[in-house]
């Protein structure tokens, strides 16, 4: 299906392919995969927008509301703390300039970032909140901004940003007090804390003094490769590279912050109601409602169309990954996986993100003695690929040491039912077929 230049354009990053385009002096080319990357990874945000806020309501249902009370911030309180403390002495250009990328990636840009001696605001008409007020069955994610905010006042004695609006029509406006005493006393009261202006004082006030220029708002509205697309038709090929470089890393930390609240979520549900919950949750909240209506497109697309998908959409999770093709199909070999390999390699599962793994043997294990939290989405989908008979596309191949997860999996496309390996089918325990149609 591919040639070896073929397999090995997919696995570069766009930033990476658009940049040795213009190296090579085609302009066209470089141009090409910048404007056909703009904001792609949509489909990976709306995915992990959607089991998020599914598994808020999952929990709501489930265990009730006092037991959603206590999930968000349990499942926030190590994975928003460097926010916090990015605002620990005060305002600054980095710290702003952090929440800005965050909220740019997810809403695709922002409609405004305004600025005058006293203030900054962030404004976003399509966040993560208000989409996800369109899904049936998700709960209210301004639970989790909230929440977000309490925790900062917990940690500074202040909310460093405040949420407000995004809700109808009206966009999210997140303001930042330049002076942490200038933080209106009502919002304090919204959150149910008490306001030491002793301990808010200790941080700087900055107030007075614009810490950006209006290039730079403008800017900062704006996704990388967007960025870098202008620099092409503007001629400054200097500059161009200079965002397709950013356009590699820009989106991680939004994608991370997504990732490790559905785990830290999941992983909640696992501790406090046992690992029945725990795959019931992923089975409801991400492997049916995205995973089946994926694969519902998917098996209207030709293997080859499957491939360029996955490749496209492993970029989004931030992988390191080669690709090979065989008799019996293509597989793509991470390094790590980009989400819940990351998490491995980052020790996310030890202090002090403390994540839980799942553990004894079992279908939500692989079959091993344990599964770190995130994972168990794996052995999901591969469950309901092969009983539903394909399409045999996305099934990973867990990469092991000493028998446990490493997250430096495979994932491969198959032609057909035949080219699976039998392990596969035993790690979930379905039965293969006694027919082989060859149908893929």
């Amino acid at each position: 299906m591919f040639t070896d230049h073929e397999l090995t354009e997919m696995a570069l990053a766009p930033g990476d392919r658009a940049a040795a385009a213009l190296d090579r002096g085609d302009v066209q080319a470089a141009r090409d995969v910048a404007k056909s990357n703009v904001n792609k990874h949509f489909a990976l945000r709306d995915i992990y927008v959607l089991w998020n806020a599914l598994t808020l309501g999952y929990i709501d249902r489930e265990f009730g509301p006092d037991a959603l009370t206590e999930a968000i911030p349990a499942a926030l309180h190590t994975i928003v703390r460097p926010w916090a403390e990015w605002f620990r002495n005060g305002v600054s250009r980095e710290a702003v300039s952090s929440l800005a990328m965050m909220l740019r990636m997810d809403a695709g840009e922002l409609t405004a970032f305004e600025e005058d001696d006293d203030t900054i605001v962030l404004v976003a008409s399509d966040w993560a909140a208000a989409r996800a007020d369109a899904i049936p069955g998700a709960k209210d994610l301004r639970l989790v901004a909230a929440a977000v905010e309490r925790l900062c006042c917990e940690w500074l004695g202040y909310p460093p940003f405040v949420f407000a609006a995004g809700t109808g029509t009206e966009p999210l406006r997140l303001t930042i007090h330049k002076d942490p005493l200038a933080v209106p006393p009502s919002e304090f009261d919204r959150l149910g804390v008490d306001r030491d202006t002793t301990r808010i004082g200790a941080a700087f006030a900055v107030a007075g003094a614009r810490l950006f220029d209006a290039d730079e708002r403008e800017a900062m509205r704006h996704p990388a490769l967007a960025l870098a697309l202008d620099a092409i038709d503007h001629g400054d090929p200097a500059l161009a590279r200079r965002h397709l470089a950013l356009s590699k890393t820009e989106w991680y930390p939004t994608h991370h912050f997504f990732r490790d609240l559905v785990t830290a979520l999941t992983g909640w549900i696992y501790t406090t109601h046992g690992v029945e919950h725990c795959w019931k949750s992923v089975e409801e909240c991400y492997n049916r409602p995205a995973m089946g209506a994926m694969m519902a497109q998917v098996s209207e697309l030709s293997v080859r169309d499957r491939v360029v998908l996955l490749a496209d959409l492993f970029h989004q999770h931030g992988m390191k990954y080669t690709i090979s093709e065989s008799a019996g199909g293509v597989s793509l070999h991470t390094a790590p996986c980009g989400s819940g390999g990351r998490l491995i390699d980052e020790g996310a599962y030890a202090a002090p993100k403390n994540l839980p793994i799942v553990q004894g043997k079992g279908l939500a294990s692989f079959g091993l003695d344990e599964m770190p939290t995130y994972c168990m989405h794996c052995p999901a989908t591969n469950k309901m690929v092969l009983e539903n008979g394909g399409p045999y596309f996305l099934l990973v191949e867990p990469g092991l040491r000493d028998g446990r997860i490493t997250g430096h999996c495979d994932f491969h496309v198959f032609h057909s039912e035949a080219d699976v390996p039998q392990s596969m089918y035993d790690r979930v325990g379905v039965a293969r077929p006694r027919s082989r149609t060859g149908t893929s």
